[in-house]
């Protein structure tokens, strides 16, 4: 009896030494203690929270394709395939996360106790939750998120990404690979009132890519990356305004990175101009200068450069003060050439994306409306100099769009769009719209 009871324990003990161990789903981990905040300088408090506990979710099975609309106008058609997610206040970014040739979506959306999503491109324009859970780190139960930025912090290959959530704080997370991210800091600092925008770049030239972001109730905020990732105050004065959205760009073309920004109107007083913020060359803006009558309670800004010029597009988000959209021309010394305005009075744009349409080699402009659907605005580039002309072609008619990502998703070599829509009083949970486009047949 008992020969038999070891033989049975010791098979039992060989079975589980080779039982395989099965692969962990994609988890966020926590950063160390050994990754404690750098101090930094002049009045900005740099916290790195232990709290909450780090969090991973099972992948989610890929969402199938089922065309539920079609837009057919002129020569674009576009199949809305699927819809996914949940959120408030939603921001999009498209980055190739894990190097596979496909475009994967990094977007605000309240799911799985997350303020973040991260959707895997499997192929073809399907996509699914890739398991990867970015933690909302604030008390504040309003969950925004009003920007998403992803390039490579720690110069280890992978792009990662930088977030501006609201009440949250900036927040860090490094890309450790297949869909595995490493919350590395929280960043907060006193007199904080709500994060918005926020770009990267390298703007000390240290090689290692540093951030600007604003703050809503305090202007614009410049950080240095201490090497690793981790982001500290430069000890710049901050400048002022009711700051929505940064872009990052070498207005004069003088080898330094410089920045544009946009506000908006706050609730005690009007909206303040756009302004050009330019580099010394080691990282800090001593030069300020106001764009002329672009007071236009502005959301979102993008640029696109050649040889000779540049354009610059501001949307303004609110239709009812009877202010257009503006274009801003810059000659290849970064002196303001055109400030006018452009597009349908009342539309609201809100977003804004940069891509080429009409597949001429040229970006083109579409804007994404809360009244009126989206437009494409072509852009032609003659000799090196581009030229935008105020004439608009529909794309499709999607009502209350806040959000708006673009980018060849499915791999046919046509512009495809996932548009986020939510309700003005950013109430309601509504989803993201996936558009592949198809040729014209």
């Amino acid at each position: 009896m008992n020969k038999i009871f070891l033989i049975i324990i010791v098979l039992i003990l060989q079975i589980i030494a080779c039982t395989p161990i099965t692969p962990a789903s994609p988890t966020l981990q926590q950063a160390t203690s050994s990754l404690s905040p750098i101090a930094p300088t002049a009045s900005l408090t740099s916290t790195l929270t232990t709290t909450p506990v780090a969090l991973s979710a099972i992948p989610g099975l890929p969402i199938p394709h089922e065309v539920t609309q079609t837009f057919s106008l002129g020569n674009y058609i576009f199949d809305v395939v699927s819809r996914f997610g949940q959120f408030r206040m939603a921001s999009i970014q498209t980055s190739d996360l894990n190097g596979d040739g496909n475009i994967d979506l990094i977007v605000g959306s309240e799911e799985n106790n997350s303020q973040i999503q991260v959707y895997e491109n499997v192929g073809n324009g399907v996509f699914r939750n890739s398991g990867a859970i970015f933690p909302f780190q604030t008390n504040d139960t309003r969950h925004f998120n009003f920007g998403i930025a992803v390039e490579d912090l720690n110069n280890d290959g992978l792009p990662d990404v930088a977030s501006a959530d609201a009440w949250g704080g900036l927040n860090i997370y490094l890309n450790q690979g297949n869909f595995r991210f490493l919350w590395l800091q929280n960043y907060t600092f006193e007199g904080m009132v709500e994060l918005k925008g926020v770009a990267i770049a390298d703007l000390n030239y240290d090689e290692h890519n540093d951030i600007v972001f604003g703050d809503y109730g305090g202007g614009y905020y410049v950080l240095f990356n201490d090497g690793t990732g981790r982001m500290v105050d430069s000890g710049q004065p901050v400048d002022p305004g009711s700051a929505w959205t940064p872009l990052i760009i070498d207005i004069n073309r003088d080898g330094s990175a410089d920045y544009l920004s946009a506000n908006r109107k706050s609730q005690n007083k009007p909206a303040e101009p756009a302004r050009i913020h330019i580099n010394n060359g080691k990282g800090y803006f001593e030069v300020i200068m106001d764009i002329p009558n672009s007071n236009d309670n502005s959301f979102w800004i993008a640029c696109e450069s050649s040889n000779n010029n540049t354009l610059c597009f501001i949307a303004n988000s609110e239709g009812d003060l009877h202010r257009p959209n503006r274009v801003l021309e810059f000659d290849s010394h970064g002196n303001l050439t055109r400030n006018s305005g452009f597009g349908t009075i009342g539309a609201e744009t809100k977003t804004i994306c940069i891509i080429d349409m009409n597949q001429d080699g040229s970006r083109d402009l579409v804007v994404g409306n809360y009244n009126g659907g989206a437009q494409v605005y072509f852009i032609k580039n003659e000799n090196g100099t581009l030229n935008f002309s105020d004439t608009s072609t529909d794309l499709f008619d999607i009502d209350a769009i806040t959000s708006m990502g673009c980018a060849d998703f499915d791999g046919n070599g046509l512009s495809d769009f996932i548009v986020g829509v939510e309700s003005q009083d950013h109430d309601a949970f509504l989803q993201y719209y996936l558009l592949l486009q198809r040729p014209n047949q």
